[in-house]
């Protein structure tokens, strides 16, 4: 029991001595970049869909551009996919394949020094090599095929040749015929850009015809408004406000009698002056006559004041 105790303690001592690394067998190893890429070739190509996963084609575009050795591990792992007894995974390595053709020189080169294995891989340009099952998958890799070819060709023809020289063997000795998507796309570019043209000349018509025609309709405006304004009043003009009083006026005064002579005033005419020793004359009662009195200043003739 103590030899056995003693080994026991042994044992722990030894595993807790510096220097020595221990993991915990839960903890992952890390994953270099090779073994990441072929294992996100595999899982993209074997997805069992029609469409490529653009998250795992962009994960793998960040791991590609270490370096050359890493396109070319690539381009092995996807071209093993590309060599599988099974339609729906070549359809989806050739997507993948284009996916990168457009993006990487080395990816182009290493397609276009094995172009003839490519067309019999995905095309079945030999005969006794048909496409693999099921023949719905191997119906629309060789029809995706021959439009990402086109594309390639237009693209990329005059720079690799064996690529045009190709795409010139499909049309003339495999009888196969290219489905003239880029014709077809000039085409429809070529109608919207008449339709487009069409659009404007009408609209600059029309603005020339509203241009001319815009006095007659404005003058037509204002008399139907003013003819409704005489059938039907609006409502502000049926209640207006009053007019503001008037600020009050002083009050004015009569003149007075000792400001200049009235104009109206009448003077009695002078009485002749009495002759020297002569009496003055009387009236009937004995009293001196008016007429002897001196000119006086009669009254005004002073209207009754007005109101004020």
């Amino acid at each position: 029991l103590f030899s056995w105790a003693g080994k026991s303690t042994l044992s722990l001592l030894a595993g807790r001595l510096p220097g020595k690394v221990h993991r915990s067998p839960s903890t992952p190893s890390p994953e270099d970049p090779q073994t990441r890429i072929r294992r996100l070739v595999h899982k993209v190509t074997k997805t069992g869909e029609n469409t490529l996963d653009e998250g795992v084609a962009k994960e793998i575009s960040g791991l590609i551009r270490i370096s050359d050795e890493m396109v070319l591990i690539f381009c092995q792992a996807n071209w093993q996919q590309l060599n599988t007894n099974q339609s729906q995974i070549r359809l989806l390595a050739m997507r993948l394949f284009d996916y990168f053709f457009s993006r990487s020189v080395q990816v182009r080169k290493y397609l276009v020094g094995r172009i003839n294995d490519f067309f019999r891989l995905c095309l079945g340009t030999v005969p006794d090599e048909p496409l693999p099952e099921p023949k719905f998958a191997a119906d629309m890799l060789r029809d995706q095929t021959m439009v990402v070819l086109e594309r390639w060709r237009a693209q990329w023809g005059t720079r690799y040749p064996p690529l045009e020289k190709g795409c010139q063997y499909l049309s003339r000795v495999a009888h196969l015929r290219f489905p003239d998507v880029i014709g077809a796309e000039n085409r429809r570019r070529q109608h919207e850009a008449d339709e487009y043209r069409q659009a404007e000349s009408h609209f600059q018509r029309a603005q020339r015809e509203y241009e001319d025609l815009l006095p007659s309709i404005t003058g037509n405006l204002a008399t139907l408004e003013n003819t409704f304004e005489l059938l039907i009043p609006r409502v502000e003009s049926l209640h207006t406000p009053p007019p503001p009083p008037l600020p009050p006026q002083p009050p004015q005064l009569l003149p007075s009698l000792q400001e200049e002579p009235d104009p109206n005033l009448v003077l009695a005419p002078p009485l002749p002056a009495p002759s020297s020793g002569s009496p003055p004359p009387t009236g009937p009662s004995g009293s001196v006559s008016d007429s002897a009195a001196p000119a006086v200043l009669l009254s005004p003739r002073i209207h009754a004041p007005q109101s004020f």
